[in-house]
């Protein structure tokens, strides 16, 4: 049962297999270089936004007054403390937050400020420019100052600083994204402006940069790329396949092809109808392990054709061989009496049967007169022909002596 499933078990050519290995090989390579293309692509671009906002916020904060971002900062923070758990407050009626806090926009400078900003994020890609307090101790953030066209966020809009995006250590803003519903998909960054260690208080100049649309090229980029490497990785492994083989499985082929045409011809061979040699005069390329190959089966052809050789030579022998002892066993037989001699006062049978085909065992039984019986039963030493032989004569001897007197 075990070798009749394993004969039902498909076999695939070998240059099929070749081909379809390497057409995996070459969609998990392109697959890879997607993957690869796709992350260290994600990170660069990452790094470019990045670049983008802090150089924006750099270039605002060129054009601000220090005074006045100190002068906020500190009111802001002055405001923040004289309430009494302002994340519950804030949670609970944010307008009390806003009314607290607008009394920054009455400081001197801080609409002029306000309005340099937006003129400044209108001649970039950016999307707001805002200015923030960042309370890493308490993870809290509040806004002193915002800048966009839509949705203008309050002075005092509290919100929650998340660590992860935020160095405590160097208290470098590490950037994020996040979803908008005008812009769609935001990079936000920003770089310190002021900063009061004893409070924990530490300003920040952040800006948005709208990436959906880019990222949707860079997408489109990626893929485009990707299907041009898999065509060309499909065409270079349709090359190599094509070379493979040329070079490799058609070779074994042929050699396969031979070995069952030697097996086929084994009864031809036989009977010695077929003399040239099958592996003989075959080029397969300079590929080192075909060739060994092929020296490998020339070397069995040699052997089994010298083995046919003496084995016809030693069947012919025995047949003729054969053929003499059954003549010999004839003969043999053929000298023994095979009718037995009917008298009224005994009865008498015989039989012989030799241990080889021609024995040296003999009987025979004859009247010498009518009143006498002569009976004869020998063992020659040995056995065959010589045997058979020596008995023919010893029972013509014995028997002619016998009656003769």
């Amino acid at each position: 049962m075990e070798k009749n499933k394993k004969r039902n078990i498909k076999e695939d050519p070998m240059a099929k297999v070749v081909v379809v290995m390497i057409a995996i090989d070459a969609t998990i390579l392109a697959l890879a270089i997607l993957a690869v293309s796709f992350v260290f692509t994600y990170k660069e671009i990452t790094s470019i936004y990045d670049e983008m906002t802090r150089s924006i916020a750099g270039e605002a904060k060129t054009q601000l007054d220090n005074r006045l971002i100190e002068t906020l900062s500190e009111n802001c923070n002055a405001i923040l403390k004289s309430i009494d758990e302002p994340e519950e407050v804030f949670s609970e009626n944010p307008d009390t937050i806003y009314d607290s806090f607008s009394v920054l926009s009455e400081v001197s400078g801080y609409r002029d400020m306000q309005s340099l900003l937006n003129r400044m994020r209108q001649g970039t890609h950016a999307t707001e420019v805002d200015m923030v307090i960042m309370y890493p101790s308490d993870n809290l953030g509040v806004y002193i100052m915002d800048a966009r066209d839509v949705t203008e966020v309050n002075a005092g809009e509290l919100f929650e600083v998340d660590t992860k995006y935020f160095d405590s250590s160097t208290k470098l803003f590490k950037g994020f994204y996040s979803k908008s519903i005008y812009f769609g998909l935001l990079r936000t960054n920003g770089i310190l402006i002021y900063s009061n260690p004893d409070e924990d208080l530490y300003t920040y100049l952040t800006v948005d940069i709208p990436t959906t649309e880019i990222n949707s090229r860079l997408k489109a980029l990626i893929i485009r790329t990707t299907i041009f490497t898999i065509v060309c990785v499909g065409f270079i492994s349709m090359g190599v396949a094509y070379y493979l083989k040329r070079r490799i499985a058609m070779p074994i082929v042929k050699v396969a092809f031979l070995a069952e045409n030697f097996v086929d011809g084994y009864e031809t061979r036989a009977d010695g109808k077929l003399d040239s040699n099958i592996f003989t005069d075959i080029e397969l390329g300079d590929i080192s392990e075909v060739n060994e190959l092929l020296k490998a089966m020339q070397s069995m052809e040699l052997e089994m054709n010298s083995y046919l050789n003496s084995l016809d030579s030693v069947t012919r022998e025995q047949e003729r061989i054969r053929t003499e002892l059954d003549m010999a066993s004839a003969i043999q037989l053929a000298m023994l009496p095979d009718e037995f001699i009917k008298h009224d006062s005994f009865t008498i049978y015989a039989t012989m049967t030799p241990a080889k085909e021609v024995g040296g065992d003999f009987y025979d039984f004859f009247m010498i007169d009518d009143d006498h019986l002569g009976l004869v039963m020998a063992d020659v030493s040995g056995k065959g022909v010589p045997a058979a032989m020596f008995m023919t004569v010893s029972k013509l001897l014995v028997k002619n002596f016998a009656l003769t007197g």
